[in-house]
C-alpha cells in the first residue's frame, strides 16, 4: 500500500510504535553542517489571496531515508520564513502514547481470528510472510485484516530502511517545536483511525492482499513512489499515488483525500489573512496533487498559487501547472 507513505501520518506513527523492533536511525540534528542539502525537489508551492500574507504548501512522506536530509534549500527557506507551521495533526496527538493505543483498541478483534476471515490460500501467504519476518503469528490472529494489512507494509517499509521517525512531517514537527514555533493540527488523529474502521469485509481483504503483494515485490512499488516524490513531478507522483488508490479504493479514496482535502480547504482562508505573515502548512503528498488535490481546488477557488523551486530544479511540466 505504497500511498499510505503519502496520506495518513497519524496511522503510519500509531502503527510504526507497536510493531517488533528493527534496526532504527538515531533522530537527525536539524542542520548537518558537513553534509550536502539532499538532492530531491520538493512538492511545494505558494498561495496568496489578496493581502501580503501567505501560505506555503508542502507535500510531505511519512517515512524516509537518512540520505533525504539535510533538507533541500527551498525546504529550509520555506521552514525559516514560516511564522506557524501546520500539520496533519497537533504534535501533542500526533507524537502521543494515547493515538497508538486507540489504534490497538480499534485493530482488535472483538471475536473470531484472523484466519477466519482469510481465504486458505490467503492464510497460507500470511504464514509465509510471518515467517520471514519473524512475526508471532499469535499476534497477527487478534487483528482485524485492515491491521494486519498496515502492520505488512510498514513492516516492510521498514526493513528496507524507511522509517517514521525520518519522515519529513515528523521532522519539521520536532523542529519546530524545538525552535518555539507555532505548531498546529488540521484534524484529529482518531478521525484517521475511523477511516479504517468503516472498511467494509471485502476491502479489508483487497488491503491485505496488496499488502502480501508489496512483500513479494521487495518494495518495489515504495520505492518506484518515492523516486516519483523525489522528482518533484506532481503527474509522476500522482500516477503511482492517487491513481492506484482511486481505482482500487474507490470509497476509501473519497475519506482519505477527498472529504479530508474539503474540510482543510476551509481552514486555510484564515491565514491568508493580513496580519498572518508565512504560514508552512506539512501534510501528506498526496493531498497536493491531482484534480482533488489542494493545490488545483485553491487554483478553482481564485487564490494565486506558484510552484516554488531552486533555479532549474523545477519541471517544466510543473511550472506550467502552477501558472494556469
Amino acid at each position: 500500500m505504497r500511498w499510505l507513505l503519502a496520506a495518513l501520518s497519524a496511522c503510519v506513527l500509531a502503527v510504526g510504535s507497536v510493531l517488533p523492533a528493527v534496526a532504527r536511525p538515531e533522530p537527525l540534528p536539524a542542520t548537518v553542517a558537513s553534509a550536502p542539502a539532499a538532492s530531491w525537489v520538493p512538492l511545494l508551492w505558494e498561495v496568496r489571496g489578496q493581502g501580503q500574507a501567505r501560505v506555503l504548501l508542502l507535500g510531505s512522506i511519512h517515512l524516509l531515508e537518512p540520505a533525504d536530509y539535510p533538507l533541500p534549500a527551498e525546504v529550509q527557506q520555506a521552514y525559516a520564513q514560516a511564522d506557524r507551521v501546520v500539520f496533519e495533526l497537533a504534535p501533542e496527538q500526533m507524537l502521543s502514547a494515547e493515538l497508538a493505543q486507540a489504534m490497538l483498541r480499534a485493530a482488535a478483534r472483538r471475536s473470531g481470528r484472523l484466519q477466519d476471515d482469510l481465504s486458505p490460500a490467503q492464510w497460507q501467504r500470511l504464514l509465509q510472510w510471518a515467517q520471514q519476518r519473524q512475526m508471532p503469528v499469535e499476534r497477527l490472529q487478534l487483528l482485524k485484516p485492515w491491521f494486519a494489512a498496515l502492520t505488512i507494509s510498514l513492516q516492510e517499509m521498514a526493513a528496507a530502511g524507511l522509517q517514521a521517525e525520518l519522515g519529513l512531517d515528523r521532522h519539521l514537527m520536532q523542529r519546530a517545536r524545538a525552535d518555539g514555533k507555532s505548531v498546529l493540527g488540521l484534524e484529529d488523529g482518531l478521525a484517521q483511525i475511523a477511516l479504517f474502521e468503516a472498511m467494509g469485509h471485502a476491502e479489508q481483504q483487497q488491503m491485505l492482499a496488496e499488502a502480501l503483494d508489496e512483500a513479494d515485490s521487495n518494495g518495489a512499488r515504495s520505492q518506484r513512489l518515492l523516486q516519483a516524490w523525489r522528482s518533484g513531478e506532481p503527474a509522476a507522483f500522482w500516477a503511482q499515488a492517487g491513481e492506484p488508490l482511486k481505482k482500487d479504493y474507490p470509497a476509501l479514496y473519497q475519506s482519505i483525500n477527498v472529504q479530508r482535502n474539503t474540510a482543510w480547504l476551509a481552514q486555510l482562508p484564515q491565514w491568508l489573512q493580513d496580519g498572518h505573515g508565512t504560514t508552512l502548512v506539512v501534510v501528506g503528498a498526496l493531498h497536493l496533487v491531482g484534480s482533488d488535490g489542494l493545490v488545483q481546488r485553491l487554483q478553482s477557488q481564485g487564490y494565486k498559487v506558484q510552484r516554488l523551486c531552486r533555479a532549474g530544479a523545477c519541471p517544466n511540466e510543473q511550472r506550467r501547472r502552477s501558472r494556469r
